[in-house]
């Protein structure tokens, strides 16, 4: 996602002189555990007024929406993101809820 800081490694042609990319991973990432989601409005996020998180980038289980107040688990990458210095690529409730 734009912002993503990442560690690409290119392969160079010089011949042709093109280039391709070889491998594209985060440069830093990161998990939390049991934290809470600080705000949520239309498709974007908080968690811990530190990781900003996307619904439309976000990896989650089935059936799931982060409200407000949620305590979930994440794994999250360095981005550049307005204010925030991490993006959320996945999250998921620490408890199940019933319905």
């Amino acid at each position: 996602m734009k912002g993503d800081w990442v560690q690409a490694k290119f392969y160079i042609n010089p011949t042709q002189s093109t280039t391709q990319a070889q491998s594209v991973a985060p440069l830093r990432y990161s998990r939390l555990d049991q934290v809470r989601v600080t705000s949520v409005y239309k498709n974007n996020g908080v968690v811990e007024d530190m990781v900003y998180f996307s619904l439309d980038s976000l990896l989650l289980p089935t059936s799931y929406k982060p409200t407000a107040g949620d305590l979930v688990n994440l794994v999250m990458v360095e981005s550049s993101q307005s204010f925030y210095s991490w993006r959320a690529l996945c999250m998921a409730p620490c408890t199940q809820r019933y319905y």
